[in-house]
């Protein structure tokens, strides 16, 4: 049996029509509410940190919240 000619299978989506660009929205920081819009630092539950002082502030609140229980 001969192999096909070409083996790349064929698109078939109609020409012309652009595919819908993904948005991605962030809560406020979790420590100072700074507003986020390139992503998070470090991601914590539904929110997440803006910078390394927020996260080691976000940590030590962690284990905070830890001892206390």
């Amino acid at each position: 049996m001969k192999k096909p000619f070409n083996p790349v299978i064929p698109d078939y989506t109609p020409k012309g029509q652009k595919e819908a660009e993904v948005t991605l929205t962030f809560k406020p920081c979790c420590v100072c509410n700074t507003v986020i819009t390139a992503g998070y630092y470090g991601r914590w539950g539904d929110g997440g940190t803006c910078s390394g002082k927020c996260e080691a502030t976000r940590q030590d609140m962690q284990l905070y919240l830890k001892e206390l229980k």
